[in-house]
């Protein structure tokens, strides 16, 4: 009997990639939001269920650059 299924979404599944999803933005801008959101320990921490993407954007939302902020939360929660 099966008991579980792993799907590896990012790379595999779907192309998860935030460079690309931000590719239209100023440089200086998708940076800020890549650094701050993407490549962040917290994400990390998110993949492993230990928290939780509304923690993330409570902590690092602001940082966010305010005309990436719309795009940004929306990749962050989808």
């Amino acid at each position: 009997m099966i008991k579980n299924i792993i799907f590896d979404m990012g790379g595999v599944l779907i192309d998860y990639n935030p460079e690309k999803n931000l590719a239209d933005f100023p440089k200086e801008v998708s940076d800020i939001a890549i650094k701050e959101i993407f490549r962040n320990n917290l994400w990390a921490e998110k993949d492993r269920g230990t928290v939780t993407p509304e923690e993330i954007w409570e902590q690092k939302g602001e940082l966010i650059p305010p005309e990436a902020r719309e795009r940004v939360k929306d990749m962050t929660f989808n």
